[in-house]
């Protein structure tokens, strides 16, 4: 995902009907990784559902980072700052179990920006 965006742009894009077909933790995987390469955030909330998901199933801290990292964009996108900043700290909190230098940096990119 983060080494070739592109070729895995196209491979989310080729997932029809993901919701009835995968798995629910791929699935949520899936809604991470499609607002992750779209970068679009305002109107995606659909990426609330995996972090609900991803808080209540603390076993993966990378994508309960990347879930309340992208949740937390959304907030932004509406103005909305203290769940923004619950959310990029939870992220945070989330990474630094498990997630990985990469996403801390990025984590710590959106706080420096709010």
């Amino acid at each position: 995902m983060e080494t070739n965006p592109s070729d895995a742009l196209t491979y989310l894009d080729s997932i029809m009907r993901p919701k009835e077909y995968l798995q629910k933790e791929k699935y949520m995987e899936f809604l991470v990784a499609k607002i992750q390469e779209l970068q679009k955030y305002k109107n995606n909330t659909a990426v609330f559902k995996a972090m609900r998901y991803y808080d209540s199933n603390a076993d993966n801290p990378k994508m309960t980072a990347l879930a309340n990292l992208y949740s937390g964009c959304v907030y932004e996108e509406k103005g909305k700052n203290a769940l923004t900043m619950k959310a990029y700290n939870y992220a945070l909190e989330a990474a630094t179990t498990n997630g990985g230098s990469m996403i801390m940096g990025r984590i710590l990119l959106y706080l420096g920006e709010c």
